[in-house]
């Protein structure tokens, strides 16, 4: 007999599945009337595979119409609280020829569904998380033109991370098309709203009147309507789910969006994940693996849930995890630390990595390069680099067509030689050629010589008339910031007033590239972007300067340059930051200042006191209601708490690239802004996850081995 299975059987089924939609391992998890729900593999990672399967003719052409609703719907909307198509819908067929049944992909939502939560009264807060949600899933429907029809218990999942997601829209239909016949037969008994039980046309508000439902319940425990709100509801909250039940449509918010807006105006703590409902992880248990370039997995103490990479340009909310305090030695003389800060008005909070490095047991280093790298490359390339951190204010453009040639935002040294000259005084990280390190400020000012003649320099930016030579760089740039449809902004600078000030023909600039003259512009008007730095002089002055002559740094304030090993300058102290003086050098050349009073960034510290330096990057993520990062104030607060002066500690990095990695061991470690992305440089392609690797940088602060 053969072994070849018949028609029909699970096993055929099963191969026609695994064929058609390139799957693996199939197991059966739910199963509803005709449709089937599967969770397998797909190109590495797990899926749910949904499946109808009806007998040829014509049940079969309904089941196919179906389906191609429910799919044309996911494939329209892009909410992280409206489950994602991952294929395009496949038919399959018996021995090839005969029609019994459509599949598709969806990703698989972890969790329970609503219909096993409900039952005993929520907690107001879990209640307006909950409509909240749903707003956010109706409004991406009702945007993209559709109305889902079914909004009910078992069509909404709380998944792991306590985020509520919408799913089943086999029932929806299109805004703008005929009147649907079977209008008032479709959904589900005690959960339609009074227009759809008469049969009439169902619109964006019988959605909200679902979603009105649904929080009813949960409020009270019970699905009957006439049951009083408990006591204990906030008034606002109870307006909103009041009006989202009138009979009446009209008197109804619109639609989600709407509804989403209303619900804005909730005190935070409403709207919002309590803190003791996500249990904390430990940091040898947080992990981030990637699957292609379409999906993430992010494995914590709630489990593991997986995203989507491009809603991660819309909700990161997966990101905000709370740590268990966690300490490690990771090589004598360095320890590394990480903990969970809640911030002063207890719905947020901010994770903590910090390094603590002897200096006398550890050497610091200055890694520097135009070319740009990735901070776990810093540590794979060199054996006895144990610990790295993103590093120094640095030019970051999307446009690459048009950058600088010194990325480095005023000082900078490495290997020996000066490659930046400040433009104003800043704080600088300076390590010596004997490896011991100093933090301090750096004025914009010192000596040069040019062939056989010396010359006083003096930075550009500084308010005090300039004598000598004047330093323009990068730093004087204007970062701007422009609207986009897919990644909100695009960064760039305009190229043709990215240049010198004009002056007479008594002016004149010299372009130095690799410490040499590579071109000279009387009047002015050099691209700011044309080398490492321009020195501008008078014709007298410069009269015996060629193309070609070496330039040579002497002194930097009142540092020989010949004594620094490697350096480059930092932002302010979180003390200077929080009162908002001395930030004139940091605005322009960011574009967007991470210095704002109130701007939530998250942030690398650093400071060095008794040859002891701690580099802490507090973290966070900007789309996520409670881990956003933290001001410039809150920063101050946090130092002060643990016994540190915010006036001696700076910040080494501003934004949300904050990264540090260390070696314990083969593999590096790398924490801090997970949810990274790349975005597509001129609103066009994929967005690729690069947590693991951040952004291409130009400098960090490297640890090793003496």
């Amino acid at each position: 007999m053969s072994s070849t299975p018949m028609p029909g059987s699970p096993q055929a089924v099963f191969a026609d599945l695994a064929a058609s939609l390139g799957v693996t391992e199939l197991v059966p998890i739910a199963q509803g009337g005709q449709k089937f729900v599967l969770r397998a593999l797909h190109a590495g990672r797990h899926v749910a595979v949904k499946a109808l399967l009806v007998p040829p003719g014509p049940a079969y052409a309904v089941a196919l119409e179906r389906a191609t609703r429910e799919t044309d719907v996911l494939r329209a909307v892009d909410s992280p609280h409206v489950v994602r198509l991952l294929s395009n819908l496949k038919e399959l067929h018996y021995g090839g020829v005969l029609p019994y049944g459509v599949a598709w992909i969806e990703e698989l939502l972890d969790g329970e569904d609503l219909d096993k939560l409900l039952g005993t009264p929520w907690p107001p807060a879990e209640a307006a998380l909950l409509l909240t949600h749903l707003s956010e899933a109706l409004a991406a429907l009702h945007d993209a033109g559709y109305v889902h029809r079914d909004l009910n218990p078992v069509n909404v999942r709380r998944r792991t991370d306590g985020t509520y997601c919408v799913m089943d829209p086999g029932l929806a239909y299109r805004l703008g098309e005929p009147d649907p016949a079977d209008a008032h037969c479709v959904g589900t008994k005690g959960y339609l709203s009074p227009e759809h039980t008469r049969g009439t046309m169902v619109l964006p508000p019988s959605d909200v009147y679902c979603a009105g439902i649904l929080t009813h319940h949960a409020l009270t425990g019970t699905a009957e309507l006439d049951a009083p709100l408990p006591p204990d509801t906030p008034e606002p909250l109870a307006r909103i789910v009041a009006r989202c039940l009138h009979p009446t449509p009209a008197q109804r918010y619109p639609d989600g969006a709407a509804l989403r807006a209303a619900l804005g105006t909730l005190p935070a703590a409403l709207t919002t994940k309590a803190p003791a409902t996500i249990p904390p992880t430990r940091v040898p248990d947080l992990k981030y693996v990637a699957h292609d370039d379409e999906f993430v997995d992010v494995h914590g103490a709630f489990g593991t849930r997986r995203l989507a990479v491009e809603s991660i340009s819309k909700d990161q909310t997966p990101f905000a995890i709370r740590l268990s305090p966690y300490t490690l030695a990771v090589t004598p003389g360095v320890t590394f630390s990480a903990r969970t800060i809640e911030l002063d008005d207890g719905d947020r909070f901010t994770n903590s990595f910090e390094l603590t490095v002897d200096t006398k047991r550890a050497r610091l280093n200055v890694h520097s390069a135009t070319s740009g790298f990735h901070l776990p490359g810093v540590l794979e390339a060199a054996p006895t680099t144990i610990a790295a951190v993103t590093g120094s204010f640095s030019f970051i453009s999307d446009d690459i067509d048009y950058e600088p040639a010194e990325f480095c935002l005023d000082f900078c040294a490495r290997d020996g030689k000066t490659v930046s000259l400040p433009t104003i005084t800043k704080p600088a990280l300076i390590v010596g050629q004997d490896g011991t390190a100093q933090l301090r400020q750096l004025a914009a000012h010192g000596t040069l010589r040019i062939g056989a003649r010396t010359h006083t320099w003096t930075g550009s930016k500084l308010p005090a008339p300039v004598e000598g030579l004047t330093i323009y760089g990068a730093a004087n740039c204007h970062v701007e910031y422009t609207k986009a449809k897919r990644v909100a902004l695009l960064r760039a600078v305009d190229r043709h007033t990215n240049r010198t000030p004009i002056a007479d023909a008594d002016t004149i600039d010299l372009v130095i590239t690799h410490n040499v003259v590579s071109s000279l512009h009387p009047g002015g008007g050099a691209d700011l972007f044309e080398a490492s730095f321009i020195l501008r002089g008078t014709a007298k002055t410069l009269a015996d300067v060629r193309p070609g002559d070496k330039v040579e740094i002497l002194t930097i304030d009142d540092l020989h340059a010949a004594d620094i090993e490697s350096g480059f300058s930092i932002g302010p102290s979180a003390a200077a930051a929080g009162r908002g003086d001395a930030l004139a050098g940091y605005d322009d050349s960011l574009g967007l200042s991470p210095f704002l009073p109130g701007a939530r960034y998250a942030r690398t510290l650093i400071s060095l006191t008794d040859d002891v330096l701690r580099v802490r990057v507090l973290d966070g993520a900007p789309l996520t209601h409670d881990f956003q990062g933290v001001s410039c104030s809150e920063t101050a607060r946090i130092l002060e708490a643990d016994g540190l002066d915010p006036e001696a500690t700076h910040h080494l990095d501003g934004g949300q690239s904050a990264k540090l990695a260390y070696r314990h061991g083969r593999a590096p470690t790398v924490l801090g802004s997970m949810h990274y992305l790349l975005w597509p440089k001129q609103d066009e392609g994929p967005f690729l996850w690069r947590g693991h690797q951040g952004r291409l940088l130009r400098s960090a602060l490297t640890v090793s081995t003496r």
